[in-house]
C-alpha cells in the first residue's frame, strides 16, 4: 500500500521544476493559455483536496449511512453537471432517477467485487462513466427528436406505434451512451494502464485480484451505463407523455 513515506522529496522538486518550465514557456509565447493553465491547475488542486477530505472522512467514520447519503449527492452533483443545454434542463427528474437506480446496481458489484474500504475511490472513479453516459444520452436522444420531429410526426401519421416512431432517436441515444467507453476499451490499454487498475495497485491489491476487479468493474459500469440509457428513456418518454 502506497504510504506518504514511500514518496521521494526530490521526485516532487523534479514535477516542480517541470511544470515550472512548461508555464514559463506559455508566459513567454501565449499568455491566454498560461493564465488558462493556471485556473485549472488551481481548480483541479483545490477539488482533488476536497475529494481526499471527504474520503477520509467516510473512511474514518465507515458508516453504511453516510455512504449512502454520499452515493445520493454524487446523483445530484452529476444531475447537475449534466443538465447544462435548456432543452435538457426540464429532464432533471428523469435523470436524476435513472442515475440513481444506475448507480445503484454499479455500487451492489462494487460491493460484491472490492473490499469495503475501496469502495468510495472505485464508485468515484466508475460514476464519471454513468455521468459521460448519461450526459450523451440525453443530448443525442432530445437532440434527435428535436431534428426529426417531422419525420416522427409522418411515421406516426402512418400507422406505426411511438417505439417504432422513436426507434432511430432510441439507436442513436443508446450507442451515444457506449461510444465513450468503447472508445476507451479501443485504446492500447498495454501501454495506457486503466486508472482504476492503477488505483487498485496503489491500493495494495495484488496483481491478479487487480486485474480481475479492473475487468469486472469495467464491464459492470458498461452494463450499468446501458442501464441508465435505457431507463433515462423509458423516463422522458413517461414524463413527456405525462406533461401532454
Amino acid at each position: 500500500m502506497l504510504q506518504m513515506s514511500d514518496m521521494n522529496v526530490w521526485g516532487a522538486v523534479l514535477v516542480g521544476v517541470l511544470v515550472l518550465a512548461a508555464a514559463a514557456l506559455f508566459w513567454l509565447i501565449d499568455r491566454r493559455t498560461f493564465r488558462q493553465l493556471v485556473r485549472v491547475g488551481l481548480l483541479a488542486v483545490g477539488q482533488l483536496l476536497f475529494v481526499g477530505l471527504y474520503v477520509w472522512a467516510l473512511q474514518r467514520a465507515d458508516s453504511v449511512w453516510l455512504h449512502v447519503a454520499w452515493l445520493v449527492a454524487m446523483v445530484a452533483a452529476a444531475a447537475g453537471l449534466t443538465l447544462r443545454r435548456p432543452f435538457t434542463r426540464k429532464h432533471v427528474v428523469a435523470l436524476s432517477a435513472s442515475l440513481l437506480l444506475g448507480l445503484a446496481v454499479l455500487a451492489g458489484c462494487v460491493v460484491l467485487c472490492v473490499p469495503g474500504r475501496l469502495f468510495v475511490p472505485v464508485v468515484g472513479v466508475l460514476i464519471g462513466y454513468l455521468m459521460v453516459s448519461a450526459r450523451k444520452t440525453l443530448t443525442t436522444y432530445e437532440g434527435s427528436k428535436l431534428h426529426t420531429a417531422g419525420h416522427i410526426r409522418y411515421l406516426l401519421a402512418n400507422g406505426a406505434t411511438p417505439v417504432e416512431s422513436l426507434l432511430p432517436s432510441i439507436r442513436r441515444g443508446l450507442r451515444a451512451a457506449v461510444l465513450p467507453q468503447s472508445q476507451q476499451l479501443d485504446a492500447p490499454l498495454a501501454v495506457a494502464v486503466p486508472p482504476l487498475l492503477c488505483g487498485l495497485l496503489m491500493g495494495g491489491a495484488t496483481v491478479g485480484a487487480a486485474l480481475s476487479a479492473t475487468i469486472l468493474l469495467t464491464f459492470a459500469a458498461l452494463a450499468a451505463s446501458v442501464l441508465t440509457a435505457v431507463l433515462l428513456i423509458v423516463f422522458i418518454e413517461l414524463q413527456t407523455s405525462g406533461n401532454a
